[in-house]
């Protein structure tokens, strides 16, 4: 087994980019099926308690998950380039440790709010549940992920969470819809984290089967030192990009407002289309932007990150222009007439916000990539600041459409600081002119 995947350079990425593209765009028709279907059953009331379950459930696996994941991801990288396996298989064995003592403690809190505040309501006790059970597979995904693209596998690295996990979700799902008598919100979360295990389970052989064999026999050796001073930069800057998706959700979850929370999600399921393009740029480059600026390339880097900033661009215009002008009669069709009212706007905010996020660029995953933590750490924190405060301002009164608003507005005002911060840092800008 070769430690990444064989090739020319240029060869591999194309091909690897073009992987992703294909996996995202035959993948997140399963997430959107997923979502209307799961609107759809539920109705917004209960919808509403999924949505905010689900991002509770996000938030919570931040720690040791997607938090740490940008760590794992360089770390790896580099560790590869070097032929490092001893090293590789400390961080690997250091995630992990890192996401069992993460889980315990939340469990924990959890278990002492439970006790103390919750009231006896069933559908709070079930919403509880159902994220403190979710978020711990959710967690070790993104481990997997960071290993596996750290390892020049972003093709594999992405099959649990974007292909598995939805797939068998809306598998599931449909399931239940047809074998059991009623499917309620109890069901709709069971079938979300039975998905999550089983896409769990595949990551981990998927890992197994791609990992080089030296990593399996290598003695692991640990950066202690070095990596406690770098993972509370990444694991904020992971918070930071993570909340401000979720915030809208989980203000409007705690006021109470579940008929906006199930509309805002019927957006961001809609928007989500916009986002894709971005996702698969900072996959692939991710992994090349690490080893290229411990190179000191970084006249090519800036050229390939410009060209990929454009065409990323391209393909989201394309796909958000007709999505904001015939909002809508898209909902109507597939969410369904209940959320037309009370989606429509939400959408439009939204795909305004992805496109502006598009053209500014992979921002944050270079100043990341470059050893820049703090500083990229900075922009995102305003950008939390910015959309806590709006939400929490806009929520209470304009319901979905003020979270949204908050939401788009704070990210793309945040992501320009970022932009700034990489002239300043990394004497180029990444956006699209």
């Amino acid at each position: 087994m070769t430690l990444v995947s064989s090739g020319p350079p240029r060869s591999r990425h194309v091909k690897s980019a073009l992987g992703i593209g294909a996996l995202k765009v035959a993948t997140l028709p399963l997430t959107i099926l997923l979502s209307i279907v799961l609107a759809r059953a539920l109705g917004p009331a209960d919808y509403g308690r999924y949505a905010f379950a689900v991002s509770l459930a996000t938030v919570l696996a931040l720690p040791a998950g997607p938090g740490i994941n940008a760590l794992v991801l360089r770390e790896t990288a580099q560790a590869a380039q070097a032929k490092d396996f001893a090293l590789m298989a400390g961080v690997q064995r250091r995630a992990r440790q890192a996401a069992v003592f993460c889980t315990g403690a939340i469990w924990l809190a959890g278990l002492v709010y439970a006790l103390t505040i919750l009231d006896g309501d069933a559908r709070d006790s079930a919403t509880l549940l159902g994220a403190m059970l979710l978020f711990p597979p959710v967690s070790l995904l993104a481990i997997q992920a960071g290993l596996l693209q750290g390892l020049h596998h972003p093709f594999a690295s992405q099959v649990g969470q974007l292909a598995l996990r939805p797939g068998l979700g809306l598998l599931f799902v449909l399931g239940g819809i047809v074998l059991l008598p009623e499917f309620t919100l109890g069901e709709a979360l069971a079938a979300q984290i039975a998905a999550t295990l089983v896409a769990l389970a595949g990551s981990l052989w998927i890992l197994r089967r791609l990992a080089p064999p030296e990593l399996a026999r290598a003695a692991p050796r640990y950066e202690d030192r070095a990596w406690r001073a770098a993972v509370l930069p990444f694991a904020l800057i992971a918070f930071t990009n993570t909340f401000n998706a979720e915030i809208g959700i989980l203000v409007l979850g705690a006021y109470g407002m579940e008929g906006s929370t199930a509309a805002l999600r019927v957006a961001t399921s809609g928007a989500q289309l916009l986002s894709f393009p971005l996702f698969i740029n900072n996959m692939i480059l991710a992994p090349q932007a690490a080893q290229m600026f411990r190179s000191g390339e970084i006249d090519a880097l800036k050229a390939r990150t410009r060209r990929f900033a454009r065409i990323t661009f391209l393909v989201s215009a394309l796909a958000g222009i007709p999505l904001i002008l015939f909002a809508a009669p898209i909902l109507a069709l597939t969410f369904g007439p209940d959320y037309v009212a009370t989606a429509t706007l939400p959408l439009q905010i939204l795909a305004f916000g992805h496109l502006g996020n598009v053209a500014v660029g992979p921002v944050a995953m270079l100043l990341s990539m470059a050893g820049h933590e703090k500083a990229a750490f900075r922009g995102q924190a305003l950008t939390l600041v910015i959309v806590f405060a709006l939400a929490l301002a806009l929520a209470p009164a304009f319901g979905a459409t003020g979270a949204a608003f908050a939401v788009a507005f704070g990210t793309v005002v945040g992501r320009c600081v970022l932009a700034l911060l990489c002239v300043r840092t990394l004497h180029f800008r990444p956006t699209v002119v």
